[in-house]
């Protein structure tokens, strides 16, 4: 995950995908594990609440990632396990549905878990970047994509109340499920994604990340 909250994965970076050479065979930690494979201690899984129900599909595997770290927990790649997954069983990828929920969501987990002393600052940069994007499905004819995103900033600011509240108590659950002598060391790219895949050509997990990962705040 970057600075923004954009979530991206080791070959993949936003559309574009890198053939498997095996060059994301070691495991590591990282910032989140998706949820088509991903193992997590029902004890665990239960004192954060688990998966947010508003979320319906999309991003809430990455919002318990963060919350998990934020408690001191880590979240590990195991390269040599074997997942069997559809894709795009409940939403297909050309849905707009699947848009709105992709921007809505990473709004909602930005705000639920974002440290509050950058919350000012990057909202309006997320926000600005999401309408170049909107602009962009726009200038490509996908109207419906463009008024997907715009739908998700209505969503967003719609339930704001309910999300300050959703902040306020998943918090206090992260503070209570705490590791004992365990400083949370959360796994965050300190760049922008969206600027290094657009602006500065780069298409690889490893043209981006290198010695630029650092650890999430979690004073928040």
């Amino acid at each position: 995950m970057d600075s923004l909250g954009y979530a991206f994965c080791r070959g993949r970076l936003l559309n574009s995908i890198e053939q498997d050479r095996g060059q994301y065979d070691k495991p590591i930690e990282i910032s989140w594990a998706t949820g088509t494979a991903m193992m997590v201690r029902k004890s665990v899984f239960d004192a954060l609440e688990g998966f947010d129900e508003n979320y319906f599909a999309h991003f809430e595997e990455i919002d318990l990632c963060w919350r998990l770290q934020r408690a001191g927990m880590k979240i590990a790649v195991i390269p040599s396990s074997v997942v069997y997954h559809l894709g795009g069983g409940t939403l297909q990828y050309t849905s707009p549905t699947k848009t709105y929920l992709n921007f809505r969501n990473a709004l909602f987990t930005l705000f639920k878990n974002e440290p509050q002393k950058h919350i000012w600052w990057k909202f309006p940069l997320r926000m600005m970047l999401d309408g170049l994007a909107a602009i962009q499905f726009m200038a490509k004819g996908e109207f419906s994509f463009a008024y997907s995103v715009f739908k998700a900033h209505l969503s967003f600011y719609y339930q704001l109340r309910s999300l300050v509240r959703q902040r306020t108590r998943f918090n206090r659950l992260v503070q209570k499920s705490k590791l004992p002598n365990k400083r949370p060391m959360p796994i965050r790219y300190r760049g922008c994604l969206i600027w290094d895949y657009f602006i500065r050509g780069k298409r690889k997990f490893n043209q981006i990340v290198g010695d630029h990962v650092v650890p999430f705040e979690t004073d928040i």
